[in-house]
């Protein structure tokens, strides 16, 4: 077996590919040959790490069309600025089966995750929960910013994507996020903590106690869980320049995401991640 294959079956992080090499018991080669090498075919496997507008462009262009493999990734949304000034872009991948899940609930989660990129471009998730709390996403948009214009976008392409799909119009009434908007200058005076607290946790931000919304969840844990196991499983906490990072999130990311919901898939349906609509402990009299 080459090198090259044991790099395929890894992982690009060079520490991981040195153990790989060790268990095996094969020689290992002067470090900046190796990741020389590393280099030349993660750009070969994964495309140039440097990246234009019009790459990013072509490449949504390229999977906008829906494949009827329902685990295969596909673009539902996207959106190109070139402007010299303000460049811009967003994009939002899925795939049909886990739009699926939209079909199932009537709210939705959403957050961002960082420090996989190496531009320290946000990735934007979103799903839903069922009622063992386990996360179920939707599919996740890759942006420049993590603003209100961002979120916007991706919530926008979750309701296109169903009605292409489904061919109804999705309107969930529950929100699931972090309390973004407070305080960011320190913290406020002793004197005014009333009118603070008044102000962000009754008036602003009311939906941070339990009983706001019997029946869904009142935090992003499940969510949050999941664009952990994000950055450890498929980056190794490494952050991945945008070319890279796309075509990981398209072969790895959203694929597995995807699959892992399948019950006769010959290799994941023995650990099915299945959409509970009923709590399991019953709490009646």
């Amino acid at each position: 077996m080459l090198l090259s294959d044991y790099f395929k079956i890894d992982t690009l992080h060079q520490k991981l590919f040195y153990l790989k090499l060790d268990k095996l018991k094969i020689i290992q080669s002067k470090a900046s040959r190796t990741s020389s090498f590393l280099v030349s075919l993660s750009k070969k496997l994964y495309g140039p790490a440097q990246i234009s507008l019009n790459y990013i462009k072509s490449w949504c262009i390229e999977k906008s069309i829906i494949q009827n493999d329902p685990d295969e990734c596909f673009v539902a949304n996207f959106y190109i600025k070139d402007d010299d000034a303000d460049p811009l872009f967003r994009l939002f991948v899925t795939t049909k089966n886990l739009m699926k899940n939209c079909l199932n609930s009537n709210h939705v989660c959403a957050d961002a995750a960082y420090n996989l990129i190496w531009q320290d471009y946000p990735i934007l998730m979103v799903g839903t929960t069922d009622k063992q709390c386990a996360f179920h996403p939707f599919g996740i948009a890759l942006c420049i910013n993590e603003k209100t214009n961002d979120f916007e976008f991706m919530f926008k392409s979750v309701q296109l994507a169903v009605e292409q799909l489904y061919n109804i119009n999705y309107c969930p009434i529950i929100f699931v996020a972090d309390a973004s908007g407070t305080i960011t200058n320190g913290c406020p005076l002793i004197n005014n903590f009333i009118d603070y607290f008044t102000n962000e946790w009754h008036m602003s931000n009311k939906g941070w106690f339990v009983g706001f919304a019997i029946g869904y969840p009142s935090s992003n844990n499940a969510l949050q869980a999941t664009n952990g196991t994000i950055t450890s499983l498929y980056t190794f906490r490494e952050c991945l320049p945008v070319g890279e990072f796309l075509s990981v999130l398209e072969t790895d990311i959203i694929r597995r995401l995807s699959r892992e919901r399948i019950f006769d898939d010959s290799i994941t349906s023995q650990n099915p991640k299945a959409f509970t609509n009923a709590p399991s402990i019953n709490l009646s009299l």
